[in-house]
């Protein structure tokens, strides 16, 4: 499956608006980064299909995206069913 259609599904608040987007991998995942703002806040995403991960426990994966991607540690974790979002970088 190309990387673009694993996060056809991914939904966005209506008043989120995203500035950027980019498909990579993490490790061996297909991953979607993404740069978006809501009220006043701007911050980045890392999306995977949870399929993908969800053999993983959350401090395994946060291992897996820290090896790769610098996220610090002011994040959130959000399970939306089909995906897994770690949020970061936030600047208010």
């Amino acid at each position: 499956m190309e990387e673009k259609e694993k996060f056809k599904n991914l939904s966005v608040e209506p008043d989120t608006k995203i500035l950027s987007e980019s498909y990579f991998k993490v490790g061996e995942y297909d991953a979607k980064g993404e740069v978006w703002i809501w009220d006043g806040i701007m911050a980045l995403s890392l999306i995977f299909l949870k399929a993908d991960v969800e053999h993983f426990s959350k401090d395994e994966l946060l291992k897996i995206v820290r090896s790769e991607v610098p996220i610090g540690d002011d994040y959130t974790f959000t399970d939306t069913g089909e995906y897994l979002l770690f949020n970061y970088g936030f600047k208010y």
